[in-house]
């Protein structure tokens, strides 16, 4: 994963170039760990507001600010109107960053999915069942649709009734 900052308190992240193997490959891992594990992942690994900022320098531009504001007070509105531009740019991009990175997650989710093998759970049921005439033991094939079927056997003509609830 590859979340990056530019200046300005910019968040940028961008897919990964992957092959479709890759790419599915992913997706299962995504499959098993289900996907708000990543994005709370991609949450948790995010660079602070002020990364790379080292701070020695934030506190040199916190005292150069208050000494400005002290001295030239209309000025206190221009600099938190910066602070707040600053934190939407940054909330906002990261949010796209985020949306994008869960977009990328269910492309290689259905990657993994159009590959995964169909485990169908499925029931046979025959259409016909094969009985014996109770006087001759001739095999007789008898539908299954109705709840009781009167049969005749065509060897030796006796008729009996199968009854599919017994």
């Amino acid at each position: 994963m590859s979340v990056y900052r530019i200046p300005l308190f910019f968040i940028r992240w961008k897919p990964p170039a992957q092959s479709p193997g890759e790419q599915s490959a992913y997706g299962r891992e995504v499959d098993t760990r289900g996907s708000l594990h990543y994005l709370r992942q991609f949450f948790c690994e995010r660079e602070p507001f002020f990364a790379g900022i080292r701070f020695g320098w934030i506190a040199a531009a916190v005292g150069l600010l208050s000494l400005i504001c002290i001295f030239v007070p209309p000025l206190i509105v221009l600099f938190i109107g910066v602070l707040i531009i600053n934190l939407l740019v940054y909330w906002g991009s990261f949010f796209i960053a985020l949306i994008r990175y869960a977009a990328w997650l269910r492309r290689c989710r259905r990657s993994y999915a159009r590959q995964k093998p169909i485990e169908a759970e499925f029931e046979v049921v025959p259409s016909h069942v094969v009985v014996s005439c109770s006087s001759c033991f001739q095999k007789l094939r008898v539908p299954t649709n109705t709840a009781q079927v009167r049969a005749k056997c065509p060897s030796c003509g006796h008729l009996f009734v199968l009854d599919r609830a017994q």
